[in-house]
């Protein structure tokens, strides 16, 4: 299956995704992420989700641990594991939240084959090199209950600017994602888009959805292994 429209860095850019960058990064941003409407709205439809599962859960590059608080705080039903590039993410996680959390990467998910429930990769595809997309999804799928869930999101319609700003190293539409889970053998059973409205979201989110004014920022995917 042929994907189009990869857009990646440029050749003299080097890869900024490294320990030192994401624990500047978290430190820095941390007050504004986590009171981003999107980033808010986008991790309460994953909770929704997670609500309808139980037992094993993967968080890849689980960042600031705000689904992890959110676990916790609702009690759900999940033994919580995560792995992340940061020294900061690792630390901060292991001191305020109950589970699994080591320093690893996607390339080599340190966990044994078919044991979770669910793998949330979320805003995590965008920072992998395209060459290596299909080994990530191949490690997620190994990990990966038969039946089991994978929930991702990835930003859409991205300018250059934000792109280098946030590392990112490919610019993703709907389709070349999708293309991406189902050639990795993903059926995909949900598919839900969000606006990067910075006031007045709601309201703003429903005036688009009839009026369709303004192309969607991101997209969640709950796709489930075959």
């Amino acid at each position: 299956m042929k994907l189009k429209r990869y857009c990646c860095q440029e050749d003299n850019l080097p890869n900024p995704n490294t320990d030192k960058f994401w624990d500047e990064k978290l430190k820095n941003n941390r007050k504004i992420i986590l009171k981003s409407p999107v980033f808010i709205h986008k991790n309460k439809l994953i909770i929704s989700q997670l609500k309808k599962i139980s037992g094993n859960i993967l968080d890849i590059g689980f960042g600031y641990g705000y689904i992890e608080y959110l676990i916790e705080k609702l009690n759900l039903n999940l033994s919580v594991y995560g792995i992340d590039i940061s020294n900061y993410a690792i630390n901060f996680a292991q001191k305020f939240y109950k589970g699994d959390f080591k320093k690893a990467s996607i390339f080599k998910i340190p966990y044994k084959n078919n044991f979770f429930n669910c793998v949330l990769a979320i805003d995590i595809l965008e920072h992998i090199p395209k060459n290596k997309i299909d080994i990530s999804l191949l490690q997620i799928k190994k990990v990966l209950k038969n039946n089991g869930l994978l929930i991702v999101s990835v930003p859409l319609n991205e300018s250059k600017k934000d792109k280098l700003l946030n590392g990112h190293l490919r610019i993703y539409n709907h389709n070349i994602i999708k293309n991406e889970l189902k050639k990795s053998s993903f059926e995909i059973k949900k598919e839900i888009y969000l606006f990067a409205f910075k006031d007045r979201y709601f309201i703003k989110n429903l005036i688009n959805k009839f009026l369709k004014v303004r192309k969607p920022n991101l997209v969640v995917l709950v796709a489930k292994k075959k």
